[in-house]
């Protein structure tokens, strides 16, 4: 039986309204989870979605994949560089020449260089090593305290241990589960969430209802076609993460 989620808290970090959360940024016009898709996401909206982990000098990097391979022209995994070695990479490039020397961002410089208003859903990735989850969980808290980030976020991952880490470490911070397609409710969820970020391809409006009898708050990932706006926005979503929250913008006008 899952605890009573912190509806109260996650109203006031959400605010009024639905709200669209840009994924990784603003990823299909501007290099994923680098500075400047989320400068330009600004345009549409405050809130994003970003992923983050620990290179081998353990600074919480700004980046989804466990390996450089994809985002930029370095090879190997995130954990075993260091975040100098991860500086002198290019991360642009893959995307389109004139991004040509865009960085891998700590996730520490983004609470400094983005307005404070801005609000992250910081998507904590690991290898679902136990000793791991708890170095995250030790140096994410550590650093949402030294930044005074605490009231600007909200933690998720695919793995609720991670969470139930993120948890002991500060219990007051709020948590929300990732689910992939096919994934049930009926699962151990040992950390508690307060949230639930649901693939959308997976998401049914029974589901929506069975969640929402159970006061959670529910905001799927990554819906990027008008259609699906359109057909599941009565359902009672609290917002969405999606690729074009410009597009999304226009939608909501329209």
């Amino acid at each position: 039986m899952m605890a009573s989620p912190r509806k109260k808290q996650l109203e006031e970090l959400l605010g009024p309204g639905f709200v669209c959360f840009g994924h990784r940024g603003m990823r299909e016009l501007v290099p994923e989870n680098t500075l400047k898709a989320f400068q330009l996401g600004l345009q549409s909206t405050r809130y994003f979605e970003l992923d983050t982990m620990l290179t081998k000098d353990e600074v919480l990097v700004v980046i989804h994949d466990e390996t450089l391979n994809r985002t930029t022209n370095g090879e190997g995994l995130v954990r075993e560089k260091t975040f100098e070695e991860i500086q002198t990479l290019d991360a642009g490039s893959y995307f389109s020449p004139k991004f040509a020397g865009t960085k891998v961002p700590s996730l520490e410089s983004l609470f400094y260089e983005l307005p404070v208003s801005t609000i992250f859903d910081i998507e904590v990735k690991s290898n679902e090593d136990e000793n791991e989850r708890k170095l995250l969980a030790k140096h994410l808290v550590t650093l949402l305290s030294r930044c005074k980030a605490n009231h600007r976020v909200f933690i998720t991952s695919f793995d609720p241990f991670l969470l139930e880490a993120v948890k002991r470490e500060n219990p007051a911070l709020l948590r929300g589960q990732l689910l992939e397609e096919g994934d049930s409710l009926k699962q151990d969820f040992v950390s508690e969430p307060d949230l639930f970020l649901p693939n959308y391809k997976g998401l049914t409006k029974d589901t929506m209802i069975e969640l929402s009898s159970m006061s959670y708050s529910v905001i799927p990932y990554t819906m990027n076609d008008p259609k699906d706006w359109e057909r599941m926005l009565p359902w009672g979503l609290r917002g969405l993460i999606t690729d074009r929250p410009d597009l999304f913008l226009n939608f909501r006008k329209a």
